[in-house]
């Protein structure tokens, strides 16, 4: 185990100096473009007490109009690192590759348990290199942060179909939630990840009746316990990306 967190270690920090010398190299001067200033801007409103506005119309016609145009959870990772001071456009570029080398541990971390601390090393060295990963870092899209909350959710999803609990459940909703909250088709992974694991965690875990008469009973019982574990991590996944649709909806009616 040491060994591997060791060589983890390095190939994690081998994929931030990766994207780091892109960034100081490559776009040190660079704008961004696309959606990575609204990303930028609206990280640097909330640093500043204005919550989730339209960072565009704000500095082109000075309005304060409630923005859902992206989730809600990159900016908010922006807003925490400007709140700290680092409050530049490089900063922002810098703040997305650590969380992209995150990622890089995360996918180590998910190859071995699949597959053993070998897999999980080569796992984890392909992200590091993986242009279509780092890319997203060094220009400030959400799908750095997008790559770091499925690599978990995905970890939760297998601990949890290894040995069922309320616990795991509960961890695999706010995984989803937090996928959704980055991403707005993360929510699929709802209904195309959470119930099937939840399913087939438990249905491999049902004991077969011990007499024939029984059979009803023990298939019963075994339904009763697989809606009870679905149930914990079905509100925590489903509640939270639910109640910021009504939030933002509430807000964008005013």
């Amino acid at each position: 185990m040491r060994r591997f967190v060791v060589a983890l270690g390095v190939v994690v920090a081998g994929a931030f100096v990766v994207r780091l010398v892109y960034v100081l190299v490559h776009l040190r001067h660079d704008l961004l473009g696309g959606d990575s200033p609204y990303y930028s801007l609206q990280g640097h409103d909330l640093a500043h007490g204005r919550w989730f506005i339209e960072p565009f119309r704000f500095r082109l016609d000075h309005v304060t109009e409630p923005s859902a145009y992206h989730p809600p959870l990159f900016s908010l990772y922006l807003g925490l690192v400007s709140r700290l001071g680092a409050d530049s456009v490089l900063a922002h570029r810098v703040a997305a590759c650590l969380v992209g080398a995150a990622a890089v541990g995360a996918i180590g971390l998910l190859g071995r348990r699949l597959a053993g601390d070998r897999a999980g090393i080569v796992a984890a060295g392909i992200a590091a290199l993986y242009p279509f990963l780092w890319i997203n870092d060094a220009v400030v899209l959400s799908e750095s942060l997008l790559a770091l909350t499925t690599a978990l959710t995905l970890l939760a999803a297998y601990a949890f179909w290894r040995a069922p609990s309320p616990r795991r459940a509960a961890a695999l909703g706010a995984g989803i939630a937090l996928v959704a909250l980055t991403r707005a088709e993360g929510a699929l992974l709802f209904a195309l990840l959470g119930v099937p694991v939840v399913l087939m965690g438990a249905g491999t875990r049902v004991a077969p009746p011990a007499r024939a008469d029984c059979g009803d009973g023990a298939r019963g019982a075994g339904a009763r316990r697989t809606v009870g574990r679905i149930q914990p991590g079905a509100l925590r996944g489903a509640c939270v990306p639910v109640d910021r649709i009504g939030r933002d909806t509430g807000r964008l009616e005013l």
